[in-house]
């Protein structure tokens, strides 16, 4: 069975980039099976349909913010660990992203590495102390 990301960006060429950065760090792109969503609403009728072990949230979407969606998905029973991959720096952002179990990820620094630390970090704020799944060396 596929680990199910989905990856939940309004910009196609930031979903494509965050694909790849997470390909990067996987060890095998046959066991990751990624979804994608353009906004809030998209996503959370994606989550209705089916579950993720993990989510990349951008937080400017159309329709709402990366808070605002993460705050419905926990509402929902959604555990699963989520990182904000955001152009916006990250004291612009509310303070409940962190209360949610997120981690954080700006768009300038995206890369394998970057992105690995902060699902592990997500991960930890969900209290589970191992890794989703195990990770490769970064190719940064």
């Amino acid at each position: 069975m596929a680990f199910s990301v989905l990856i939940v960006d309004d910009n196609p060429a930031d979903q494509r980039l965050t694909a790849i950065r997470l390909r990067q760090g996987w060890p095998s792109e046959d066991d990751m099976g990624l979804d994608f969503a353009a906004d809030g609403r998209q996503a959370l009728a994606k989550l209705g349909r089916a579950q993720y072990r993990l989510l990349l949230l951008d937080w400017n979407l159309p329709d709402m913010n990366g808070g605002e969606l993460l705050r419905e998905l926990r509402a929902r029973g959604s555990r699963a660990p989520a990182v904000i991959v955001s152009g916006r720096h990250y004291s612009e952002l509310p303070v409940d992203w962190v209360a949610l179990g997120a981690s954080y990820v700006s768009k300038e620094e995206l890369a394998a590495g970057t992105l690995q630390r902060a699902i592990a970090e997500a991960s930890r704020r969900l209290g589970s102390a191992r890794p989703l799944h195990p990770i490769r060396s970064a190719r940064e």
